[in-house]
Order: C-alpha cells, then structure tokens, then sequence
C-alpha cells in the first residue's frame, strides 16, 4: 500500500496545488499497459521487464487515457529454434495528447517457424551446378520421381 495522502486525501492536494486527487503513476502505467496487451503480448511467453518508466504530467480523475506501441528492436533469443525478443516503447497520452506516461520493455515471443527448402531428391532435373549455388525456395519443390505401389 502507499500511504501518500496525494493519492487519497483532498485537502493534501490541493494544499500541493492540485484540483483533487490524482491516480497513483503505477494505476496509471497499468492502464497504459493494459490497452497493448492484446496487441503486443497476450501471446507472450514471458514479460522481461520495463525501463525508462516516467511520468511527464499528471492525470486526473476524467482524463482519457490513449496508449501507442513502437516496436524499437526485435531478435533472436539465442535458442537455435526458440523464442524471439521484442523490444517496445509504449507512449500513454492524455485527451490533448500530452505524455502522460511512457516506458520501454521487452516481451518474449514464439518466434514464427521457418520455412525449410525440400530436399531435392536424386532424379530432380535441377540437381546438380544451380543447385549448389542456391536451396529451392519454401514455395519451389523437385518433381518426385514416378513410383509404383507396391500391391
């Protein structure tokens, strides 16, 4: 619990200037945080932290809350087949569209699969020099050679 009376107490603040009670900043940072949930981490596989966290103005009791996400970075884990990092900062504004809170974090994500090249099988008319030189494409595949059921 914080008990600064800022938070709770009417006559605290407006004895500090303010026009009523404000919203505690983390309150407001989990509203922020939780308009991109569905868009940047529902599917998340883990939350790896927030930085840069700050508050530039106040936000009162009525104010609008808009929330944006840009993507700063993305790369591999480091697994050979793993999970991808995303790098996000999320800017909270208010109904003017001032900053009200802004912060960067990172997200663990599924990483989606890659396309492995068919293997080319023996009789493939394209075997040979060219393919050295380049795999098939995910999309491209080798003609197979004709077999017969055994029955």
């Amino acid at each position: 619990m914080n008990a600064v009376p800022l938070y709770f107490n009417e006559i605290f603040a407006r004895r500090l200037g303010h026009l009523q009670v404000r919203p505690h900043p983390l309150l407001v940072m989990n509203v922020v945080f939780g308009m991109t949930v569905e868009d940047l981490s529902e599917q998340a596989l883990a939350h790896l932290g927030y930085w840069d966290l700050r508050f530039p103005l106040f936000v009162y009791p009525g104010d609008t809350l808009i929330s944006s996400s840009q993507v700063l970075d993305k790369r591999e884990s480091g697994f050979e087949t793993g999970p991808g990092i995303v790098h996000v900062r999320t800017t909270g504004v208010n109904q003017r569209g001032e900053e009200v809170c802004v912060y960067e974090r990172r997200i663990l994500v599924k990483s989606a699969p890659r396309m492995e090249a068919p293997e080319c099988n023996p009789q493939c008319p394209r075997r040979g020099r060219a393919q050295r030189r380049r795999r098939p494409a995910a999309t491209e595949s080798c003609p197979s050679p004709t077999r017969t059921a055994a029955r």
